[in-house]
């Protein structure tokens, strides 16, 4: 099975030259449209449109990946308490912690109950 955006059209292409083939030779009304030519014709038909679905399946993914932003740099996993000493929380009053990452940011836990915004 096909699974290139170009080998999907390629079988797409050899189908529907096929399904152009049929026409042709029955577009001549000397020869008559058997139930065995609707059936090839159905047949042929149903398998160019999985294709056809196949490959636009296959596009929108391509086109998804495209637009995903890149996920940033992992941060790194030491982090700094606000008394500079590696890896150690320096507690604040509420029971939560304050962490600085490599980049001096805040990175607080809180704990369970502790309001996250002042009162006001």
């Amino acid at each position: 099975m096909p699974t290139t955006i170009k080998a999907l059209a390629e079988k797409r292409g050899e189908v529907g030259i096929k399904i152009q083939a049929l026409a042709e030779r029955c577009q001549d009304e000397k020869v008559p449209w058997t139930a065995i030519d609707e059936t090839e014709w159905n047949s042929l038909n149903a398998e160019y449109d999985r294709f056809s679905r196949e490959i636009r399946g296959l596009q929108v993914g391509e086109e998804l990946a495209a637009r995903l932003t890149p996920l940033p740099p992992k941060l790194p996993s030491r982090l700094f308490s606000d008394d500079g000493e590696e890896g150690t929380p320096k507690p604040k009053p509420g029971g939560g912690a304050v962490y600085r990452d490599l980049a001096g940011r805040e990175l607080r836990s809180y704990t369970p109950g502790e309001r996250l915004c002042p009162e006001g």
